[in-house]
């Protein structure tokens, strides 16, 4: 059902033909048919089944995966003044997007464009050198269709089918697509390696041996993280567990521990934080929630959850807190929805409807999806009649 799929694989197909078309040596009749009864097939798969509808709705404005595609660019790109230069780390979009996302509802876990998920993660220089070598790729593939090397032609199709897909997804992070990325690339690297004298056997030989350490090298340490992972998962499952059977002294001791080997966990943390709130120890949660954002800055949960915590006691911090999530996450409808609720009922009339307001310039539209911001219009309405 993937878009990007459909548009990579139409493009895959018209660039092994052009590839097989620019060749020293013309292509061979059955190839030709072959190439043709291929796409014949694949236009009435697209057009017997449910793809054409999902395809032709980049049309419609009612679209909301590819309205939020485009905006979700158009965020990065605009804020690209406050990305940091070496990025914001492995495995960290889904936390800091907020921050630079210009409309609120959900929000995605992948940039759906690998270019920008890199820059965004490991900064400039790995979005430059990504661009310069799919560059260095396409160059090869040109060298390779001239001199005819049809199973590098091959690899180029499959090659080019996942990274236009890639403009607009995330499939390269899946395992098995991230295989048969990998595949295609060798295939393609494969055309430039011509073995003519002894001399070149031996040297391939010795490339050959160091690419195998490497690669033992790169499986060992996947393995010691893997199993680092495991561990790690399955003392948050362990709490998991123990929550669902009401065991909370059990599983805020599990959560404890496990949070004095991993003080940085986001996700231990705000659980932590909820059992201690349960046990009636607002004081220790709010305590962990402060150390947990020390390590996890743009997490915007945790300043709103110690404004929850205060919201009864300390009005001031209160509406500090408030503020510093709306920082990190301008954009959501839910948190100034909470913000304006906390302002009414400090009778803050004329500040709460200046959060709606400005909350409501940051709707997508759709807001029978996004039931948030039909609260905000509503409570704006109800304030505004008053």
């Amino acid at each position: 059902m993937s878009r990007g799929g459909w548009i990579g694989l139409g493009a895959a197909l018209v660039a092994f033909s052009i590839s097989m078309y620019i060749s020293k040596n013309k292509p061979q009749p059955f190839s030709i048919k072959l190439l043709t009864i291929s796409a014949i097939i694949l236009l009435i798969i697209f057009f017997a089944g449910p793809f054409k509808y999902r395809f032709f709705s980049v049309t419609k404005p009612s679209d909301m995966t590819f309205y939020q595609r485009t905006l979700i660019n158009k965020g990065i790109f605009g804020a690209i003044n406050k990305l940091p230069f070496w990025g914001h780390g492995l495995n960290t979009f889904c936390q800091v997007y907020p921050y630079y996302r210009i409309v609120g509802g959900d929000y995605p876990f992948y940039a759906h464009n690998e270019y920008l998920q890199s820059m965004i993660e490991t900064g400039f220089v790995s979005a430059i050198l990504l661009a310069v070598l799919t560059l260095g790729l396409f160059i090869i593939i040109y060298k390779a269709a001239k001199q005819n090397k049809f199973n590098t032609l091959v690899f180029s199709a499959i090659f080019i089918l996942i990274l236009i897909q890639n403009l607009s997804g995330f499939s390269s992070r899946i395992f098995p697509t991230a295989l048969l990325l990998a595949v295609s690339i060798g295939g393609i690297l494969a055309s430039q390696l011509e073995i003519r004298q002894e001399k070149q056997i031996i040297k391939f030989q010795y490339i050959l041996t160091s690419l195998n350490i490497m690669l033992f090298a790169l499986v060992l340490v996947g393995v010691i993280g893997s199993h680092k992972l495991f561990l790690i998962q399955s003392q948050q499952s362990k709490a998991d567990s123990l929550i669902r059977k009401e065991k909370i002294d059990e599983a805020g001791k599990v959560l404890e521990k496990f949070l004095m080997e991993h003080p940085n966990n986001s996700s231990a943390a705000n659980i932590f934080g909820m059992l201690m709130l349960i046990r009636n120890h607002p004081e220790k949660a709010v305590e962990t929630w402060k150390r947990a954002f020390e390590y996890n800055k743009f997490e915007a949960i945790f300043p709103l959850s110690i404004a929850r915590v205060y919201s009864d006691k300390d009005e001031i911090k209160a509406d500090s807190y408030y503020k510093k999530a709306l920082e990190l996450d301008p954009a959501s409808e839910n948190y100034r929805l909470e913000y304006s609720q906390f302002l009414i009922k400090q009778n803050k009339i004329k500040e709460a409807k200046e959060v709606l307001e400005k909350g409501l310039t940051y709707s997508p539209g759709f807001h029978n999806v996004y039931t948030g911001f039909l609260e905000m219009e509503k409570l704006l309405s109800s304030l505004s009649s008053k």
